[in-house]
């Protein structure tokens, strides 16, 4: 009867008018029915009520005249026509639920067809991955079936894959762009692998598209996943086997000929452990600092080193060319620059052992680095580097309680710490000084002093301390007493 114009809308479903209040529960998108009873007579609230049904993207009216009301009236059509509302009369001797159910039988069957074909689809995009297939051939597939350019680009924008395979079409093949293309996002649980881009027409793509696309992105998206949970797995089997190596677990040498072999690990030549830590705030490193500071340490110990991800850090086998700590030094502080340009703040202690022949002694190594990492954290605090080989009695204090140390610092020194606090003096520097050179005119030089001065204060010190100067095993507990002292004022 009016809205022609609109006859091309879609219906997602149907709905009978029983009353008035009905019409605030229709969704939109359905079809309405009404008779003339839940209509009524009046004129003006037909008028208004085409503007509703608009404003709440009713499909359509389909009207079925009675005694109240005959016809649509001319002002209703009107109105209808302006905002191409379709206006449909129903003949009197057709009951509205035949046609409710009818449209409800056809709707549904348009929907049960939708969804074979969206299940078509999908078991399409399945079997590739099934059948082992890779992002060029779920690519390939969403290219075939929509009959559309297709490309994959990574989170950065670069493209990953064309199909057909070659130049994105009228744009760079590192930026395909927004015009003319639909985008997108390949992503699990939020987490983006990149996006999916199709070349469209003006119109867009249709229902069926819409879906290739979206079950395509989900294809690559759990392709994404799987070749990542196998990375993961495998490099999860190497450290595992890592950690056995250098934790002394693995004892058969033919099990290790036989790993060395699969895993394209060289160990003829002398093996070293590295362990590398980021130091800071007390919670653990998150998994993303590991990995790259693992990056850096492939990058930094080059490709022969064997780097793997620890529980707290990251290890490495390095094959120094020589026994000499020259080599590896040269090692540590490529780390030490790689890992500052990639991890920024973060600082890293590092601990190195000594190279050992046969690598099922790397436990050893293993026991020296740990040792290492922990003395020069205890020495310099965060960030240190250090050598088994540069270490000195440190490695034999490094396990003693700070109660102890702190004990014997002020047992050995106590007496001339309280006499410098009290008298502002310098018996302690003075200590230091003589004790380096064991010579009165260097310390004088040292502490910029009188000769006469040291030898007045090196007096003092043994009224306080008694006979030191000649006792070596006295002076000997100096010397650690004022290397524990440099450490705590360090700290």
């Amino acid at each position: 009867m009016a809205g022609a114009a609109g006859g091309g809308r879609g219906i997602d479903g149907v709905s009978v008018m029983a009353d008035p209040q009905t019409l605030d529960h229709v969704p939109p998108g359905y079809l309405l029915l009404a008779s003339s009873y839940t209509l009524g007579p009046d004129e003006a609230a037909l008028v208004a009520l085409v503007p509703r049904l608009v404003e709440q993207s009713i499909a359509g009216l389909l009207f079925k005249p009675g005694d109240s009301l005959q016809h649509i009236p001319e002002s209703m059509g009107k109105v209808a026509d302006d905002l191409g509302f379709p206006l449909v009369e129903v003949p009197e001797d057709i009951p509205l639920n035949d046609i409710a159910a009818a449209a409800l039988a056809a709707v549904l069957d348009h929907q049960a067809a939708r969804l074979q074909r969206a299940a078509e689809i999908h078991e399409r995009f399945t079997e590739v991955i099934l059948s082992g297939g890779a992002t060029r051939d779920v690519a390939m597939t969403l290219h075939r079936f929509l009959e559309r350019r297709v490309a994959v680009v990574d989170p950065g924008g670069a493209v990953v894959v064309a199909a057909p395979p070659g130049a994105w079409p009228g744009v760079s093949d590192d930026a395909p762009g927004a015009a003319g293309v639909l985008e997108y996002p390949i992503e699990v649980e939020g987490e983006r692998f990149g996006t999916l881009i199709v070349e469209v027409d003006p119109d867009g793509l249709d229902d069926e598209g819409k879906v290739a696309v979206e079950r395509a992105a989900v294809a690559i998206a759990l392709r994404q996943v799987q070749a990542r949970a196998l990375a993961e797995a495998h490099e999860s089997f190497i450290a595992v086997s890592l950690e056995e190596l250098v934790s002394g677990q693995l004892r058969d040498r033919e099990t290790l000929n036989e790993r060395a072999a699969t895993l394209g690990w060289d160990l003829e030549r002398p093996r070293t452990v590295l362990l590398a830590v980021p130091d800071g705030p007390a919670a653990a490193p998150t998994e993303t600092t590991l990995r790259v500071l693992a990056a850096a340490a492939r990058a930094a110990l080059g490709q022969d080193a064997i780097v793997w991800v620890r529980s707290q850090g990251v290890a490495a086998l390095i094959a120094p060319a020589s026994p000499d700590p020259a080599d590896r030094h040269q090692l540590v502080v490529a780390l030490q620059r790689e890992a500052a340009a990639r991890l920024g703040d973060i600082t890293v202690g590092l601990g190195v052992g000594r190279p050992v022949p046969d690598p099922l002694q790397l436990a050893t190594s293993l026991r020296e680095a740990m040792l290492a990492l922990e003395v020069g954290r205890w020495q310099e605090g965060p960030g240190a580097a250090r050598l088994f080989d540069e270490l000195g009695m440190e490695r034999l204090l490094v396990g003693c309680s700070e109660a102890d140390l702190e004990g014997f610092v002020d047992q050995t020194l106590g007496a001339l710490r309280d006499y410098d606090q009290s008298s502002d003096g310098e018996l302690v520097a003075t200590l230091r000084a003589w004790i380096d050179t064991r010579s009165v005119a260097e310390t004088a030089r040292r502490v910029f002093a009188h000769y006469n001065t040291i030898r007045k204060r090196l007096e003092r010190i043994e009224e306080l301390l008694g006979p030191v100067l000649t006792d070596s095993r006295r002076l000997l507990d100096l010397a650690i007493a004022l290397r524990l002292l440099d450490r705590s004022n360090r700290s």
